[in-house]
């Protein structure tokens, strides 16, 4: 693959290419794209026995071109011995996103999530456009919500702090123009899941195309009893009642009309708060205020809440070989971020999921 370097105006001044002997030379490359955060990190070393070496400079930009697709990096670090080589450390977002400090915003009206974007985050159009937007932009529209901020942060993190909000994934695209400057960096939008593809095609072996699986179980979140109310007082908690059943058909969370308390029973019984009584409150209990649509909202809220918390997190990370990610799998086409795949490892029970 090849690398561009632009200068401080993004004008083409050189490349960096192990395919061409004369050329600059560049290794110990690692790119990691990052889905949560829509964007990625490249670093590479060159050599500095190359004269080419000293077009890269701290006002310096890197580009490569992936999948018919250009990403531009920013050079936010570097590190250079006295004889033989220069790393490099870049991130494909300008600094602005990266470092511009937003302060503390207030607001008590629903809002569209492009709304957001451009007033809270203070996302303008000469700093990037918004692409494809799934979500409705009408303000009023009752699946937005009202969101305030109460602290300063940067401008990337209000970004994925207002997408987490609506449950949006998103990533950043550049397109450069053929001399190198920039054309424009678009912020796409998609709904939970949107970003890749459930590739049923594919399943990654332990021994064939991935090296190991590390597994994290993680009980700190965990509580099993919850009282949801409504901000605004409109709807009664109280007068709730609900339950859910899981794929065994075992009551696994429940509210009593009249009671103030929801729970999650399974939770409770594999996960007790406290040893010494199986009489006493062994209930861990976590509290949460909504603007609810309906009584069944609350219950709805709490369902979910108790889905996600009232077990143990459970992370998979996979080593994958290089091939993995730069051959074609399946139905032909190569993996991309976001997408789902099936691993098989022996190693593991499948009973433990």
């Amino acid at each position: 693959m090849e690398l561009n370097i632009h200068d401080k105006t993004l004008k083409y001044v050189g490349v960096v290419n192990n395919n061409l002997p004369e050329a600059l030379h560049y290794f110990d490359d690692k790119w990691h794209r990052y889905l949560a955060e829509g964007s990625s990190t490249f670093e590479f070393s060159v050599p500095k026995n190359n004269p080419d070496f000293s077009l890269i400079q701290e006002s310096s930009y890197i580009s490569f071109y992936y999948e018919n697709e250009d990403y531009l990096f920013n050079i936010i670090g570097t590190k250079e011995d006295d004889k033989n080589s220069l790393a490099v450390s870049c991130v494909n977002l300008n600094l602005g996103l990266l470092y511009e400090t937003l302060n503390a915003y207030s607001n008590t009206k629903r809002h569209s999530i492009v709304w957001y974007l451009k007033n809270a985050a203070k996302i303008s159009d000469n700093i990037l456009e918004i692409g494809q937007n799934p979500f409705s932009e009408v303000d009023e529209d009752k699946s937005n919500p009202i969101l305030t901020f109460d602290s300063s942060e940067t401008k990337l993190a209000r970004i994925i702090s207002i997408c987490n909000s609506f449950s949006a994934e998103f990533k950043f695209s550049t397109k450069l123009k053929d001399d190198g400057t920039l054309q424009s960096i678009t912020l796409d939008l998609f709904k939970a899941g949107g970003v890749g593809q459930v590739r049923k095609d594919v399943t990654l072996y332990y021994g064939k195309n991935i090296t190991g699986i590390t597994r994290t179980m993680d009980k700190k979140s965990i509580f099993n009893a919850t009282t949801v109310t409504d901000s605004k007082n409109k709807y009664n908690w109280k007068a709730v009642e609900g339950k859910h059943y899981n794929s065994e058909v075992q009551l696994e969370f429940y509210k009593n009309a009249g009671e103030n308390t929801a729970y999650a029973l399974i939770s409770r019984d594999t996960f007790p708060s406290q040893l010494k009584s199986d009489t006493n409150d062994q209930w861990v209990r976590k509290d949460f205020s909504i603007e609810a649509s309906s009584e069944d909202s609350l219950w709805d809220y709490a369902v979910s809440q108790f889905k996600q918390f009232a077990y143990p997190q459970m992370t998979y990370e996979v080593s994958a070989t290089s091939t993995a990610v730069t051959n074609a799998l399946g139905d032909g086409r190569l993996l991309d971020i976001g997408d789902t795949v099936t691993i098989q490892d022996g190693n593991f029970d499948k009973a433990d999921g």
